[in-house]
């Protein structure tokens, strides 16, 4: 009983105005914090990446429809006797389709990864358009953009390692994708298409900047992937809207 009451009596005790019970505690928390520190793994960085030469690469003017050397591809040059879109849709018609073109540093990135024969990681996030609404309802549908754009990349760059992740969800808008995206992507990815003309609205005033939070917090990952903004074009939205829908908006952000 003695030595439970003198025990009891030292915890009682003060030291800079603090019992010596609550300095125990104290103790025993950081004890606790410097353990786990030390005996969990704590490294987030991402994993890196295999490294591939460009040397064989050689630089060439796919603009040049005079140019006699073969072209790698069939639909090379632009807008030469082989490009089925140019010859369907004509020039002027596929430039409008361009509304901001940016540097294009970090697509040719990707194009020299894939020249390279290196496999490419392609990502998506966008809404009920992107999700396969009304063309097969499943995200990874043949019928649907990203497994036919993910079809065509393989007919050009054949990899077997290639991957397509398709993190779109329905009715889901730049508010939720501005600060949960990294959920819907992998860790890494060589490229993230983002469509979301159909969900954002422009009656939303935060819209601009979950858009802008969006497409910065991607650019700025460690992974540096390449950023494509697309657009489809929506009744509903053009009813609402005319032309001033949130795919001007979206351009906006591109531009800064």
């Amino acid at each position: 009983m003695g030595s439970n009451s003198e025990k009891g009596s030292r915890l009682s005790q003060r030291s800079f105005g603090v019992t010596n019970r609550i300095w125990l505690i104290v103790a025993l928390f950081l004890f606790i914090v410097t353990f786990t520190h030390f005996a969990l793994p704590t490294s987030t960085t991402t994993p890196p990446r295999p490294q591939f030469s460009t040397a064989s690469l050689k630089a060439k003017n796919y603009l040049n429809a005079s140019d006699t050397e073969p072209n790698p591809f069939d639909f090379c040059p632009v807008y030469g006797p082989a490009d089925e879109l140019a010859a369907q849709y004509g020039a002027q018609t596929l430039a409008k389709t361009r509304m901001h073109i940016g540097s294009s540093e970090r697509i040719q990135r990707v194009l020299q990864r894939a020249l390279a024969g290196q496999p490419v990681t392609i990502s998506i996030l966008g809404g009920s358009v992107s999700a396969c609404h009304g063309a097969g309802d499943d995200p990874v549908s043949p019928k649907c953009y990203p497994s036919r754009f993910f079809e065509w990349w393989n007919s050009v760059f054949p990899h077997p390692a290639t991957e397509l992740t398709n993190g779109a969800m329905r009715r889901t808008n730049s508010g939720y994708f501005g600060y949960c995206n990294a959920h819907h992507i992998p860790d890494v990815t060589d490229l993230v298409i983002i469509e979301l003309d159909s969900e954002d609205s422009n009656g939303d005033p935060d819209m601009m900047e979950n858009f802008e939070t969006l497409v910065r917090s991607i650019l700025i990952r460690p992974d540096h992937p390449a950023v494509l903004l697309l657009g489809h074009f929506s009744p509903q939205v053009h009813t609402a809207h005319g032309f001033a829908g949130p795919d001007h908006l979206h351009n906006a952000v591109a531009q800064f």
